[in-house]
């Protein structure tokens, strides 16, 4: 699964809106669309703020393959 498919399946699973997300690790809406549609993929700092959020494991190969 990709990062963009982990972020949007996760955020999905939690029924949070993009906003409440973006809102709250700091970052646009915008941005958050372009990562979870693949537009975009996390700076290093922003992706630790997400899978923290998200209480994901960002050590894990197989989470972001």
């Amino acid at each position: 699964m990709t990062i963009a498919e982990q972020l949007k399946k996760k955020r999905k699973e939690l029924d949070l809106s993009q906003e409440f997300v973006a809102d709250k690790v700091g970052i646009s809406r915008r941005t958050l669309a372009y990562y979870e549609s693949g537009e975009r993929i996390p700076n290093a700092e922003n992706l630790i703020l997400l899978c923290n959020f998200y209480s994901l494991d960002i050590r894990s190969e197989e989470r972001f393959s």
